[in-house]
């Protein structure tokens, strides 16, 4: 029995994960991208699979085909529904109207989340780069974050069934014991929509994860996905400071006022209602004018100089202890010697070491309520040497993010505002 005959007039359409690989000669390469399933498609078979790409029967797209080929080209088509090239119409629809989707493996091999556990800390990924002005590369970086955490499993005791936690042998503490980790996947992202309709839908991630009580732990992508991150924090704290850690200043002018791009969105950032103060820490290098003396209003700068001589104190002098804080982390701040899966590298930069214990030092503050990680490039590492220390610092991140919520409460029913 062939596809024709076990389906009837169902229609079929592309799934909204294929996507085209290259060609061989006549034949074309499809995958899909979260599968990563390959085939090599005939021009034949690929001029039909290009009739699914409304939805039609199998009849009609081999309508035009002799009996001998249409028989040939029912099989293929069975063969592309089978590897999910071709999907029932509803199953498209389910992921045109989806937000996330699912991350394999997670990070830390942490238990999934949703909005029906949410957990305590909630890991997204951001894979989008078409913010970034210096190269694309950094959509990448979940995945391959995700896949180097192994080295650090998340486990839960088996008698009280809650997370054990690590041991932090610098600092001889145990961090993140209890506290209840959860990867909710990647936020969807659709070829050939507006950059617009991504940000809302971070947003709106962000927004459903704090009304389920977690905090967010964002993996870029780059940087630009920040702002809307920020925006759907205001919705549950009102206000907040910012600690931005990165090479540049990224409060460009340059542009129309509405363009968000990595190269102004602290500038965007700081424009929001609600963002009382962004503390930035380790600009460094040269430019055509003096970025600390024509910093935008609210903005305090730290330069990498300082943070390398003076340590955490040199940026803590600036953190409020009325507000809460969120984190935004661009690699770029380390050393490009250390971090070399960057798009805009800049020498004379932090060593792990200063920045991790920064991080520490804001743990101990317990005032932070979201971290992310920001611009990484995996194509660009040097093996694993930046995604193996991301994890280490996405540690780091959460252990302060625990303080906070130990500090106001499990549950975090109120901010620390007032």
């Amino acid at each position: 029995m062939d596809m024709q005959e076990s389906n009837g007039g169902e229609e079929l359409t592309l799934s909204s994960y294929l996507a085209i690989e290259g060609q061989q000669g006549s034949r074309v390469i499809a995958y899909r991208r979260d599968t990563k399933a390959r085939v090599q498609l005939a021009k034949g078979v690929y001029e039909i699979m290009q009739e699914f790409s409304s939805p039609c029967s199998v009849e009609h797209a081999t309508r035009r085909l002799d009996p001998a080929a249409r028989g040939r080209a029912g099989a293929a088509i069975q063969m592309l529904r089978h590897k999910g090239f071709l999907v029932p119409c509803e199953e498209k629809d389910r992921f045109e109207h989806s937000v996330l989707r699912m991350a394999s493996p997670t990070l830390f091999q942490s238990p999934r989340g949703n909005e029906l556990a949410a957990g305590d800390i909630a890991v997204i990924g951001v894979p989008f780069d078409l913010g970034s002005r210096l190269g694309t590369g950094s959509r990448d970086a979940p995945e391959a974050i995700r896949r180097r955490s192994f080295d650090h499993d998340y486990r839960v005791d088996f008698s009280s069934g809650q997370a054990i936690g690590w041991h932090d042998i610098d600092h001889s503490r145990r961090i993140l014991e209890g506290v209840d980790i959860r990867d909710w996947g990647d936020v969807a992202f659709r070829w050939g929509e507006c950059p617009a309709a991504f940000y809302a839908r971070v947003e709106q991630v962000i927004v459903k994860i704090v009304q389920g009580g977690a905090n967010p732990v964002v993996i870029g992508g780059d940087q630009s996905s920040t702002f809307a991150v920020i925006k759907g924090l205001l919705s549950r704290y009102g206000e907040l400071a910012v600690v931005w850690l990165d090479a540049h200043t990224d409060t460009s002018q340059s542009g129309e006022s509405s363009d968000l791009h990595n190269g102004n969105v602290a500038r965007r950032i700081l424009e929001l209602d609600g963002v009382v103060q962004v503390v930035q820490g380790g600009l460094r290098g040269y430019s055509l004018y003096d970025k600390i003396a024509q910093r935008p209003k609210k903005q305090e700068i730290v330069t990498a100089v300082e943070l390398n001589k003076q340590g955490p104190e040199a940026l803590l002098r600036h953190v409020r202890s009325d507000v809460p804080y969120y984190v935004s982390l661009d690699i770029d701040i380390l050393d490009p010697a250390f971090a070399p899966a960057v798009a805009g590298p800049i020498p004379f930069g932090l060593t792990p070491g200063v920045l991790r214990e920064l991080i520490t030092a804001l743990d101990e503050r317990k005032v932070v309520v979201g971290f992310d990680v920001m611009e990484v490039a995996p194509a660009l590492d040097h093996g694993i040497t930046t995604v193996a220390l991301v994890c280490q610092l996405l540690l780091a991140g959460m252990s302060a993010i625990a303080s906070f919520r130990s500090a106001v409460g499990k549950n975090v029913v109120t901010s620390i505002i007032g």
